[in-house]
């Protein structure tokens, strides 16, 4: 795994986190399954963004421009109600359900 300038205190609860399973919280609505309603490459590519990788990078591990990446991440922000990445990524992590140990 690629991290730029992440620490190992930042990088370990993301790639835990990109592992996790999410939800999305609606006021007065059931809890959502976060890949509710995203694609599957909307779905790789916020596991790819929680693993701390940029558009180039994952465009290159997706196989895709990024230009094409840039507006999934736009699609991704308004399906969120975001207006940043990093407003992206602090929703998905405090959305996120608590791992269950075995």
């Amino acid at each position: 795994m690629k991290c730029l300038l992440v620490s190992s205190t930042i990088s370990q609860p993301l790639e835990a986190a990109s592992q996790s399973t999410f939800q999305v919280k609606s006021p007065g609505a059931p809890t959502l399954d976060i890949a509710s309603g995203l694609t599957p490459t909307q779905q790789e590519i916020v596991g790819l963004l929680l693993e701390g990788l940029d558009e180039r990078e994952i465009a290159a591990r997706i196989g895709r421009q990024p230009s094409t990446v840039h507006a999934h991440l736009r699609a991704l922000f308004h399906h969120f109600q975001v207006k940043t990445r990093a407003k992206l990524i602090v929703k998905l992590l405090r959305e996120r359900k608590p791992r269950r140990l075995p």
